[in-house]
C-alpha cells in the first residue's frame, strides 16, 4: 500500500542560525548528520515506494477507468502503454520533382513511413556555406508535409529550384 510522507523536512531550517557557538551548540560531525538525515528519510521513502510497485502491492489497490468504464489496476494500465520508439529517416526533394502550378507539391518514397505517422522534418543542408543558404531559403517555402503509407508528400509556396534533403523523425508507440 501507498503511505504518505508526512514527516516536515526542516531539519536544517530548524537549527539556530549559528549551531556551532553558544548554548545548545553542536559538534561539527553531528552537524554534517544534521544535513544528510532529510535525504536518508526521502531516500527510505523513494525506496519503499519503489518496492511496493514493484511487488504490486500499491499497484492492484489503485483502482482506474478505461475507456469501456471497466475498472483495471494501476499495472494494467503501464503494461497497455509500452514503450515509443523513434525512427529516422532520410530523403531528397528533387528540384524538378515539383507540380508546375500551385499548389505545388512533390511526393517521395519513404520506405517505412506510416500512414498514421506525423513526421518532424527538417532540412539537412549542405556543409558549403553558400549552398546552405541558398537550400535554407528554398526550404522556407514548404508550407507542409503530408505522410502516407510509404511516402511523404511536401506542400510548397513556389517550388524550390534546388535538391533538398530533409531528415523525418516518426515517433510510434
Amino acid at each position: 500500500m501507498f503511505t504518505k510522507l508526512t514527516q516536515e523536512l526542516t531539519t536544517i531550517a530548524d537549527l539556530p542560525d549559528k549551531p556551532l557557538e553558544g548554548a545548545g551548540a553542536i559538534g561539527t560531525q553531528e552537524l554534517k548528520a544534521k544535513f544528510d538525515e532529510d535525504a536518508n528519510t526521502l531516500r527510505e521513502f523513494v525506496n519503499d515506494l519503489i518496492e511496493a510497485i514493484a511487488a504490486g502491492t500499491a499497484a492492484a489497490n489503485i483502482g482506474a477507468k478505461t475507456s469501456g468504464g471497466q475498472n483495471t489496476t494501476l499495472q494494467a494500465v503501464l503494461n497497455t502503454l509500452g514503450e515509443a520508439v523513434s525512427v529516422e529517416y532520410i530523403g531528397t526533394l528533387a528540384a524538378d520533382g515539383w507540380t508546375r502550378t500551385a499548389p505545388f507539391k512533390q511526393a517521395v518514397t519513404v520506405t517505412g513511413v506510416l500512414s498514421t505517422d506525423s513526421p518532424i522534418i527538417d532540412l539537412i543542408a549542405s556543409n558549403t556555406y553558400t549552398d546552405a543558404v541558398t537550400q535554407d531559403e528554398q526550404w522556407g517555402q514548404i508550407y507542409k508535409a503530408v505522410a502516407t503509407a510509404g511516402q511523404i508528400t511536401f506542400y510548397a509556396k513556389t517550388a524550390p529550384t534546388v535538391a533538398l534533403t530533409f531528415k523525418a523523425r516518426c515517433i510510434r508507440k
